[in-house]
């Protein structure tokens, strides 16, 4: 249940807004989405640029693979309490309609909860920051966290006992075919460390595919999503201008912890 950000008292909807009992509102956008960052704290997340790109590269499917994955692997949990921290524009989280009674996520960018809550009006979208969720103590049976930081402190605190949580990064050759594109010389990625404080690593599962894009449009969409997109300079981002087709790998890492 989302808990109020002033006061930590249970929030209860009442059609256009959520209430506490000591008379906290905060009213739902007509998008669906409500915003629970207090006046005095700073809302940044991806703009709507970076939004738009993540929503034309994933809606032709080619992350299909790690998505399909993850449903199978929540149907076995069969959580009653889902939260997605950091959801993105929901392309995740509007695919595990079934796989949780009821799901709850959180991003602090705006334009993003505009397109998931617009998308998908069976889950709970949230402006939040992920290190300070509004949900209860030890409320959620799971915790799903995809390509964001982990906020490590709140997952302890928000999960049940047993609860489990679901940590998505990349693996050693996640988009080669991109980098090779880049970069003169291109380096496997490093992978993380499977530990992780208060919690025990049950399972590494790992997620590959080969995909090919069909359009320049696609190229650039793909590259904005990735961390090379702020790391690359203008020189190599140039070669991809000139693009209509790219085959890359694509490799995840889905590591399952349990409280």
């Amino acid at each position: 249940m989302l808990v109020c950000p002033k006061c930590r008292l249970p929030l209860v909807r009442y059609e256009k807004t959520y209430h506490c009992s000591a008379r906290h509102s905060y009213d739902i956008a007509k998008k669906g989405y409500v915003n629970l960052v207090l006046g005095n704290q700073k809302i940044s997340g991806d703009s709507k640029e970076m939004v738009d790109a993540r929503t034309l590269f994933l809606s032709a499917g080619y992350y299909q693979a790690l998505a399909d994955k993850l449903i199978e692997l929540l149907k076995e949990i069969k959580p009653d309490m889902l939260i997605d921290a950091g959801c993105g524009e929901g392309y995740y989280t509007r695919q595990f309609h079934d796989c949780g009674n009821q799901i709850i996520a959180f991003d602090l960018s705006k334009p993003a909860l505009n397109t998931a809550a617009k998308l998908d009006r069976d889950t709970i979208y949230a402006i939040a920051s992920i290190f300070d969720m509004p949900i209860g103590d030890a409320s959620a049976d799971c915790v799903v966290n995809i390509f964001a930081p982990t906020p490590i402190d709140e997952v302890n605190r928000i999960l049940k006992k047993g609860g489990i949580l679901i940590k998505v990064g990349p693996g050693a050759k996640h988009l080669h075919g991109l980098k090779e594109v880049l970069y003169d010389e291109v380096y496997d990625n490093e992978e993380e460390s499977v530990e992780l404080k208060g919690l025990t690593h049950i399972q590494r599962v790992n997620v590959t595919d080969q995909i090919h894009l069909i359009s320049n449009d696609q190229i650039k969409a793909l590259f904005m999503m990735t961390p090379y997109y702020w790391k690359t300079s203008q020189a190599s981002a140039a070669r991809l201008n000139t693009l209509t087709e790219l085959s890359t790998e694509i490799d995840f890492l889905i590591d399952l912890y349990q409280k």
